[in-house]
């Protein structure tokens, strides 16, 4: 949603920079996940991996960045791309990640309490689904190559909570020797993996709504799947790139994709002509026809947009 937006958004609009410096963070994020992932794949024992499983609390929810569940224990991993130097402080139970040339410094909430506070609440739910109780370790995965971690004092309080990704594979082999006894089977860790996956709830909020936007801001238009250009023109039948002269057949289905991470699950021929620059109110039936399924036969038909997330979205290059 954050890239499809920045792709959209005038670069001398307000917002703009505030959305790419979230995009920056969302984007060494999933970063961080891909290293984690191999760093789990070396394990020896047994084990079953979720991640950014969002499961209800109180009304409310509350988010494990990566769990493992395996017969003798769960380990909650909370994961952080900090760069550079990053200052523990016990006292104020603060994280502050000291600036680089032309940066600010930043302050962080401590991402030990974070996990702590979300062991509880993993722990109350797990209760309420009648669940054994099992032992669960708690890790904060510091998961930037380039990570310097300090602490404000000499104690194992960060030491032996908060670690990098290099060390991953080690501490869990350590805490895996920990354990002796399996509370649950094999067949059982499974399950319960498969229970707490079941329960999850995407978060999939309406973008424009969230960073206060208008559709109107919205810049319209064909993306080039070659050169990210916004400005493809209809021409014999073909959606060519007025920038970079790459053609396409099939370039407004991005645009479709666009228009539904926009928050639309629906889209009729009117809009769908203004949003791609099309004229032709039968050139744009035939291509809605042939691509989504029609909610009515007349000329205001919707036509519905159900894409999946995982499988529909492919990462696009830099504009």
């Amino acid at each position: 949603m954050l890239e499809n937006l920045l792709r959209r958004l005038p670069e001398n609009h307000p917002t703009y920079v505030k959305l790419t410096d979230r995009f920056g963070r969302e984007k060494a994020g999933f970063q961080g996940e891909q290293r984690l992932d191999y760093a789990l794949s070396k394990l020896n024992f047994n084990h079953y991996t979720l991640h950014d499983i969002r499961l209800p609390f109180n009304r409310t929810f509350f988010q494990l960045d990566s769990l493992i569940v395996t017969p003798r224990f769960l380990l909650m991993l909370e994961v952080k791309a900090y760069r550079g130097q990053v200052l523990s402080r016990n006292d104020f139970s603060q994280t502050i990640q000291q600036p680089r040339p032309h940066e600010t410094e930043k302050i962080y909430d401590d991402p030990i309490v974070q996990v702590e506070e979300q062991k509880f609440q993993f722990s109350t739910w797990l209760e309420h689904q009648r669940i054994p109780p099992l032992p669960i370790e708690t890790l904060v995965v510091m998961t930037h190559p380039h990570v310097i971690l300090q602490a404000s004092d000499r104690t194992d309080y960060f030491r032996d909570r908060v670690i990098p990704l290099s060390k991953l594979s080690s501490k869990l082999r350590e805490i895996n020797q920990k354990y002796k006894q399996e509370f649950i089977n094999l067949r059982e860790s499974k399950h319960l993996a498969q229970k707490i996956a079941k329960a999850h709830t995407p978060y999939t909020p309406n973008i424009l709504e969230r960073w206060k936007l208008e559709f109107e801001e919205i810049l319209p238009g064909v993306c080039c799947p070659e050169c990210t250009h916004l400005g493809m023109e209809r021409k014999n039948r073909r959606w060519e790139c007025t920038r970079c002269g790459h053609r396409s057949i099939d370039a407004h289905l991005s645009a479709l994709k666009d228009y539904y991470l926009l928050g639309n699950k629906t889209i009729t021929n009117r809009e769908f002509r203004e949003f791609v620059g099309l004229e032709s109110e039968s050139s744009a039936r035939y291509m809605l026809q042939k691509s989504l399924k029609s909610a009515g036969k007349t000329s205001a038909s919707k036509y519905l947009l159900e894409f999946d997330y995982s499988k529909d979205f492919i990462r696009q290059k830099k504009r």
